[in-house]
Order: C-alpha cells, then structure tokens, then sequence
C-alpha cells in the first residue's frame, strides 16, 4: 500500500479506495498520470527552446557590439596615425622655413614667401586631415552608439 500512495502521490483514504478499485482503474490513472507528466516534460522542453532563442538572439547584439567597438578602435588609430603624421610634415616644414631664411641674397625674401605659402598650405592639409579623420572617428562612435541601443537590459560594466 506505501508503494501504491508513492507511485500514485494519493493519502491513505484515498488509497484505500484504490485498493477498493479495479486493476483496470488502477491502470487508467497511471496512464493519465504518465500522459499528464508527459504533457509537462513538452511544456518545459518548449519553455527551453524560448529560452535558448532569447539566449541566442543576446549573444547576435553582443557580437555585433563588440564588431562595432572594434570600428571605432580602428577609426582612432587611423586618427591618431594622421596626426602623428601632420605633426611631422609641420616639423618639416618649419625646418625648411628655417634653412630658407638663412639662404641670402635677393632670392631669400621670395624663397621665404614661397616657403612660408608651402608650409601654410601644408598646415591647412594637415589640420583638413585632422578634422577629416576626427569626423571619421565620431560618425563611427555614433554608429557604435546606435547599435548599442538594440542590446536591452545587458549591462556590459
């Protein structure tokens, strides 16, 4: 009888009546027992396949923004690499103010122009460089930015 109120999860009076009842019963409502556990184990296997696509779909917005921070990291290299690069070509250029300058003669006045105009002009390319690559970086951060937006209720730090 202990091993029938175990099986079937009944108290005594109602295992008494089980007792009472036919085998025929008795097999009947194990077998609605086991359909009712299996009708469970279905419900929780779907409840598993909701949860690994909502899973999933995390981990997608997870790779996309760690591919867009990796955008803006290249985009600030690249900036940094150009300033580093307008700052030489200034360096140059002053260099070659300087040897001018020091030339004498009645070409000096026009070399200096001419070297004064060419380092100018190479200081308005660089700073147009500069501000172009900076453009560059910040169009990228806002990308980033945006992207960030679709990834709900994950808190990176």
């Amino acid at each position: 009888m202990d091993f029938l109120n175990k099986v079937t999860g009944k108290s005594d009076a109602e295992a008494g009546k089980a007792v009472s009842a036919t085998p025929g019963d008795e097999l009947e409502n194990l077998k609605k027992q086991v359909e009712s556990l299996t009708d469970e184990k279905t419900n929780l296997m779907k409840q598993i396949d909701v949860m690994k696509e909502a899973l999933s779909d995390k981990v997608d917005d997870i790779k996309g923004f760690m591919e867009n921070l990796n955008v803006v990291g290249d985009a600030a290299a690249k900036a940094e690499k150009l300033a580093r690069e307008n700052a030489a070509l200034l360096s140059e250029m002053a260099g070659l103010k300087s040897m001018i300058e020091k030339l004498g003669g009645g070409m000096k006045d026009s070399a200096v122009a001419k070297a004064t105009e060419a380092a100018d002009s190479a200081k308005e390319e660089a700073v147009a460089s500069g501000q172009k690559a900076a453009e560059e970086a910040e169009k990228q951060a806002q990308k980033v930015s945006e992207a960030t937006k679709g990834i709900g209720g994950i808190k990176l730090w």
